[in-house]
């Protein structure tokens, strides 16, 4: 049996529990090594955080201008469900980083800037920031833009912003995301990305532009205004559904000698092509069918094989199912 001194501080130590808050943190925030306690409320914007750690929010937080300032590196933000609300205008950014490193933002809504909802402005010196479980709508710059490199974008939505939904840096990996009904492309990829089961749709520019030596697989594009997917050169684009596009499905025509491959993806119903290439291409096992102009668009040296096309040239026009080409190696297609 326990002594009386030592029920006492049994006693003391369960009124202590009962005594803290019951306020939950996400159990998977980023530790800072060395760091105190739980992290730091952000209680009104503007807010400057000019030392590593955790910070949260507790409730939704409006501004008369910016939101958010970054001035150091590894922070991560949790906004734990709720809203950052700008004032709608000006110079002014959801939460603004420009040269940091290793910054995680994630769990909540970041609206109504006057530039951009989420910004990395240096793309010499920004580098590994993670945006997660983020929406951010109506800013009028555009939705997340990272410059810096190698940053994880993912499960976030980007929708009605003036700009482009999402902007990647090099080397960066975009993941599991919507951007919808964005005045510029839905999601840009500024070279060496990987670009993977996104949706983009009804964007004022293409659904998806990747620049060079981007991977971009698994998305669904449709009713974008320009192409469901545009690429630089030495691309790979694969496993994509692109759709009711009011230019071209795919369209990998400025690849060079660099070449790209354009494999299993599915296009139709898109207002021209359904997939355009370049130089050198890799054009194979791909469907597609219904679309306006060519169902594939060739132009020179490239390898097209295994390909379904049919019900092309919709438009009525000279069109074909799969276009002539200099110095392309055809293997076999069916285009009746």
């Amino acid at each position: 049996m326990f002594d009386k001194p030592c029920i006492k501080k049994i006693v003391v130590v369960i009124l202590v529990l009962f005594l803290i808050p019951a306020f939950h943190v996400s159990a998977d925030f980023y530790v800072i090594s060395g760091s105190h306690g739980s992290g730091k409320e952000i209680k009104s914007l503007p807010y400057t955080i000019s030392e590593p750690g955790f910070y949260f929010i507790r409730k939704n937080l409006n501004s008369g201008g910016a939101g958010i300032i970054v001035e150091a590196d590894h922070v991560t933000i949790d906004l734990m469900g709720f809203v950052l609300t700008g004032p709608g205008a000006g110079n002014n950014h959801g939460v603004y980083m420009n040269g940091r490193s290793n910054v995680e933002i994630r769990n909540g809504t970041v609206t109504n800037f006057g530039k951009y909802g989420i910004y990395e402005q240096s793309q010499s010196s920004g580098r590994d920031h993670r945006i997660l479980n983020i929406r951010s709508t109506l800013n009028n710059g555009g939705g997340i833009y990272l410059y810096g490199k190698s940053a994880q974008i993912e499960n976030c939505t980007a929708s009605e912003n003036l700009g482009s939904g999402i902007f990647a840096g090099q080397a960066s990996k975009v993941t599991g995301n919507t951007a919808r009904v964005n005045e510029g492309d839905g999601i840009y990829g500024n070279g060496g990305n990987l670009i993977y089961n996104n949706v983009c749709r009804e964007n004022v520019g293409n659904g998806i532009f990747a620049a060079a030596g981007s991977t971009v697989t698994q998305n669904t594009l449709y009713n974008n205004a320009q192409n469901g997917i545009s690429t630089g050169d030495g691309c790979t684009v694969t496993h994509n559904t692109s759709s009711f596009n009011l230019m071209s499905g795919i369209d990998a025509s400025s690849s060079s000698w660099a070449g790209s491959i354009v494999s299993h993806n599915t296009c139709y119903d898109n207002t021209n092509h359904g997939i355009v290439v370049g130089n050198c291409v890799q054009v194979r096992n791909n469907t597609v069918y219904y679309n306006d102009f060519d169902g594939i668009s060739l132009k020179y040296n490239s390898f097209v094989d295994g390909n379904l096309a049919y019900d092309n040239n919709q438009s009525g026009g000279s069109f074909s199912n799969i276009s002539s080409c200099t110095g392309c190696t055809f293997g076999t297609n069916l285009a009746p």
